[in-house]
Parts: structure tokens; sequence; C-alpha cells
């Protein structure tokens, strides 16, 4: 058994109906979105929390994965893994589902990954900082979604499984589950 399996792979880009509008053209027929939403997160370039306000969408590849794309508001705060380049290209992560947050990601940063941004729902993330993102021994309790940047350059995000029929519906919509690939059943 695993304790992470990958479910998307996911860009910022700078015009999420642009984007959808071409994977549409290229295959991908269902599509879940959210509305314009701020959500406060723990940011390691701002070494502290910031509220982007952003906008999601998720569009479904194949049974087991699919594609997300995610835009960002440039007025405001603009965590890493969300950033496009002057060249238009957006930073690209996989993510993955996780029974539990927290030993994935001390086994990322043991590896000499830095947790980059996570979302700030627990006393223990809201008080991180950018040094301890970096401390396996101080990845906090209660860590939810976050991104950690590898040692290879890579992102990836880490997903609680158990959010998939609650949260993940809540934000997306009904369509969430025809769209955003189920979490195996030994990481619910």
């Amino acid at each position: 058994m695993t304790d992470a399996v990958p479910f998307h792979v996911g860009f910022a880009a700078a015009d999420l109906d642009r984007a959808m509008t071409l994977h549409s053209g290229l295959g991908v027929h269902r599509w879940v979105s959210t509305d314009w939403h701020t959500t406060e997160y723990f940011d390691a370039a701002a070494d502290g929390l910031v509220q982007p306000r952003y906008r999601a969408v998720y569009g479904r590849l194949t049974d087991e994965f699919a594609v997300e794309f995610l835009a960002v508001d440039p007025s405001g705060p603009v965590p890493v893994p969300w950033q496009t380049s002057a060249t238009g290209v957006g930073a690209a992560h996989v993510g993955h589902w996780v029974r539990d947050t927290r030993p994935v990601a001390q086994r990322l940063l043991r590896a000499g990954g830095r947790i980059v941004m996570a979302r700030a729902s627990s006393p223990g993330v809201q008080a991180l900082t950018t040094e301890a993102a970096a401390d396996p021994d101080a990845v906090p309790d209660g860590l939810d979604s976050c991104y950690v940047l590898t040692a290879a350059g890579q992102l990836v995000e880490l997903v609680p499984a158990a959010i998939w029929s609650g949260r993940l519906v809540d934000t997306f919509g009904p369509d969430t589950p025809a769209v955003i690939p189920r979490p195996p059943d030994e990481l619910v």
C-alpha cells in the first residue's frame, strides 16, 4: 500500500476561460470550477500568511487523472505555486491524494524539499515560518493541503483524501465526483 497517489497535474493560468477552451478542443470535456474566492495560506515567500483571491477549474483527463488550472488576482498576493512568468508560462505541480499530509510532507522534507505553501486551517500551520517549512521535525500537526518544492525542483501538492466527498464538493459543486478522480479507498 502507498500513502500517496497522484490524481492531477495543475498549472497556473493567466486566463482560465482560454485554457478551458483550448483543452476542451484537445479532448477534455467535463469541467468543474470555483467562483473567485479567498482562502488563507502560509506562503514561504512571504514568510507568513497570505489571502490570495483565486479561481480554479478541474477537467477530467482519464478515470484516474485530471488537469487543474488556477488563476490568481494579481492585485493581491500570488503564492509561488500559482505564479505565471513574464513569458506567460505557469508554474506546474502534480497533486497527490494522501491519507495524512504530515508524514508524506516530512518524507519529502527529509529528501531536501521544503513546504512553500499550505492551507492555514490549523494553529500549527498559521504559526509556520519559512525556516520551519524546511525542517521535517517542525511540520505541524493538522497540516492540510500543501505544496512542497522538492530538491529536484518539482512542486508536489499533497491533498488529504478525506476532503474528496466534503470540502471538495462544497467548493466545486455536485459534478465534482464526475471530474475529480476519487481517492483510493485505502487512503480515505
